[in-house]
């Protein structure tokens, strides 16, 4: 009886860590209603500037982790992943690639790298302000 006791807590004590790491992480169970809405992009590397240019972009979500995203001149479908998301995209002018994303839940935002069809950058993306509070 003693050793069946032992060994139940033994598998209780090696599982409690798994539990925890899986049961708590909630990027899992992220769907693309998550990001869903409008973002202001700004390149980072006019973060400092007083006065970056800025675009705005709308992602759409489809179904469970799907989503959609426009542009002025652009369009494109993606996957949200955890705090991972990507997608694909095409110009008018027939241009493509592809962007992944990495999404802080916590601030509301996040960051995506552009790349293909010559391009290569970087942006910070946020909510834009609507000048509410």
């Amino acid at each position: 009886m003693k050793r069946s006791i032992i060994i139940i807590l033994l598998v209780i004590i090696i599982s409690v860590p798994f539990i925890l790491q899986t049961g708590c992480d909630k990027s899992a169970k992220r769907t693309a209603n998550d990001i869903a809405g409008q973002w202001e992009l700004i390149n980072v590397a006019d973060l400092n500037l007083a006065n970056a240019y800025t675009q705005l972009m709308t992602i759409t979500a489809v179904k469970g982790k799907k989503f959609i995203v426009r542009g002025i001149g652009w369009v494109g479908q993606g996957e949200v992943n955890g705090q991972n998301a990507y997608y694909d995209w095409k110009f008018d002018d027939g241009r493509t690639g592809r962007t992944t994303m990495t999404i802080n839940y916590d601030d509301n935002s996040f960051k995506g790298h552009v790349l293909g069809s010559g391009l290569d950058w970087t942006y910070l993306a946020r909510r834009p302000w609507t000048g509410k509070k």
